[in-house]
């Protein structure tokens, strides 16, 4: 398996729409704000490819950044917008699985949410589509 580091710019943007949309994650990862919940997200990304590769490749990494620009976030409440963050959340849950770090509770929180994510994501759709619930 590969990893790469997401970038300041993508990290920053999951955290602004989590503490925007779902704060309840800031509560169950017991961080205060989207600064510091950049700044977990950007630690697991690097824990995992310290894990994955060596020192070298770390140190090309530049540091983190908090990217607090204006609508630096997604507006979820647009199907496209929605998807797009769920692809980039699985984005970066994928680059951090590496070593041991899906199993520290934070990458779990995370995980979870996209699970939920997929979900309500597969209702709106099949709504719109007219499936029906239970139906054969």
């Amino acid at each position: 398996m590969s990893s790469f580091f997401v970038g300041n710019k993508l990290i920053s943007k999951l955290a602004n729409t989590i503490k925007v949309y779902y704060p309840q994650v800031l509560e169950d990862l017991n961080v205060k704000n989207s600064q510091e919940l950049s700044r977990l997200l950007y630690n697991l990304n690097v824990e995992a490819l310290r894990q994955r590769y060596d020192d070298d490749y770390i140190d090309m990494i530049k540091d983190f950044e908090y990217d607090e620009g204006d609508g630096n976030f997604y507006f979820i409440k647009e199907d496209k917008e929605l998807a797009q963050f769920f692809m980039n959340l699985e984005c970066f849950l994928y680059q951090c699985r590496e070593g041991n770090v899906p199993d520290k509770e934070e990458f779990k929180v995370l995980e979870r949410l996209s699970t939920d994510l997929a979900y309500e994501i597969a209702f709106k759709f099949s709504h719109e589509k007219g499936a029906k619930w239970g139906e054969d």
